[in-house]
């Protein structure tokens, strides 16, 4: 029916479609590239197999962008996981007890390589050992902020990427090994021409002294620190940080750089968090740094604050902007909550025939605009 379809991109699906959905594509014989957007729902143990089988495994590229919630990594016997080697190129974000060795196993020849892990079992450098290195792999990032890493289980990963030219890390840390940019730079692939790195490093019970930091890093490699000394941490990343997704906590932000100077692309999804009040997050300096934002999520901390007034601060600042959606953690009165679309519309620049959207479930608000 479309024998010249390469590229498919599919939006708001549901898992149990997805799967439905690829069922019925099996021979299409130019398809190799599936673009999935905002898949929702959870998944069922082997539904990323699947997706990289579908087509009668003829599919190179899979894609699957922030805001598709993670898959759940296939319990094989004996640990034993089958391989993909059509697939070239993988986006994904994956919630797993696995090691990134199993998921090295699933695509041996993989050339770029993207994945958020929610949860993640830590490779050992036995492990490791047992794993075939990824020869063409050429573009490999990771994010994973939900655990601590340090600099040995990013040596070892990257021992298993002899040709890697790009490097993107967006992580947590304790290791003040990781954040000394001398011993960095010894455990990166003698092919690496680009780094970009957002580090959150937390140093409790120790002092750190930013510019002797500073200095550890060579002059190839562009780094500032943005230090939170009483909450004991600090953002360490690279300029530019050419990454489209950035997690940054309430207390730092006033010291953010301005946006065009993390990346050569633009910022498109922000998440902020740890703040107790709306007054404490800066939210006119953001929307002035960060104004090609497609995602907002704000997590206040604290259960008894209402953010009814953020959330018409948030619509009055990105009127003009190409925002998405917004996402905000906190409390909405019984009677905003209970019509939240009207109240948006007698209190914002929304208007009855625009086809927005409004739900508060669970303290959360959620508001698409598009």
């Amino acid at each position: 029916m479309f024998p010249q379809l390469q590229t498919l991109s599919l939006i708001n699906f549901i898992d149990r479609q997805l799967n439905l959905f690829l069922d019925k594509i099996t021979d299409l014989s130019q398809l190799v590239k599936l673009d999935v957007r905002n898949l929702r729902n959870g998944h069922e143990e082997g539904s990323l197999e699947k997706i990289l089988t579908a087509n009668n495994n003829r599919l190179k590229f899979v894609l699957f962008d922030y805001d598709s919630i993670n898959f759940i990594l296939n319990e094989t016997t004996n640990d034993e996981a089958l391989s993909y080697s059509n697939i070239e190129e993988l986006a994904v974000n994956i919630k797993t007890h696995k090691t990134l060795a199993y998921l090295f196993t699933l695509v041996p020849d993989i050339r770029r390589l993207h994945v958020d892990f929610d949860q993640l079992s830590f490779d050992s450098k036995l492990t490791l050992a047992n794993v075939s290195s990824l020869i063409h792999l050429k573009d490999f990032q990771l994010r994973s902020i939900n655990t601590y890493w340090s600099l040995d289980e990013i040596a070892h990963i990257l021992s298993k990427m002899p040709f890697l030219q790009r490097l993107a890390l967006d992580l947590c840390t304790e290791d003040v090994h990781f954040v000394d940019g001398q011993n960095f730079i010894r455990i990166l692939p003698s092919s690496i021409v680009e780094i970009h790195l957002f580090i959150i490093y937390y140093f409790f019970d120790s002092h750190i002294d930013v510019d002797t930091l500073l200095s550890t890093w060579s002059i190839h490699v562009q780094i500032t620190c943005l230090l939170d000394e009483p909450n004991e941490y600090a953002i360490i990343h690279t300029i530019p940080c050419d990454l489209s997704v950035i997690f940054i906590p309430a207390t730092i932000a006033k010291s953010m750089l301005t946006g065009s100077k993390y990346t050569r692309k633009q910022i498109v999804h922000l998440e902020i968090t740890d703040f107790q009040e709306c007054a404490s997050i800066p939210i006119g300096v953001i929307a002035q740094k960060f104004n090609h934002l497609r995602d907002l999520s704000l997590f206040l901390e604290s259960p008894t604050v209402f953010v009814d007034s953020l959330i018409l601060q948030v619509l009055s600042l990105w009127r003009d902007k190409n925002l998405r959606g917004f996402y905000i953690k906190g409390l909405l009165t019984d009677e905003i909550s209970k019509n939240l679309r009207q109240w948006l519309i007698d209190h914002s620049h929304l208007r009855q025939e625009d086809s927005f959207i409004a739900e508060y479930d669970k303290n959360w608000t959620d508001i698409w605009l598009q």
